[in-house]
């Protein structure tokens, strides 16, 4: 999914929904970085009961940073 998504056109957008057990991954996958997450199973994850967590992934459009912004409903 990660690849699919970085082959999207410059300028597209996408929404896509997960679980706390694919989520964190896919996120890291795209390059982006998130602290704030527990590190269990070797890598970031969610709590089965944490449903507030949206991540905003901002992929360049050529060589560079990938933006990451991780926001709780809520907050």
């Amino acid at each position: 999914l990660s690849e699919q998504l970085k082959a999207l056109p410059p300028g597209s957008v996408a929404v896509v929904s997960g679980h706390s057990n694919t989520t964190p991954s896919l996120v890291a996958a795209l390059g982006g970085d998130i602290h704030r997450l527990s590190t269990v199973r070797g890598g970031p994850s969610l709590g089965e009961q944490e449903y507030d967590r949206l991540f905003l992934v901002t992929l360049p459009r050529a060589e560079g940073a990938v933006n990451c912004v991780e926001l709780r409903y809520g907050e």
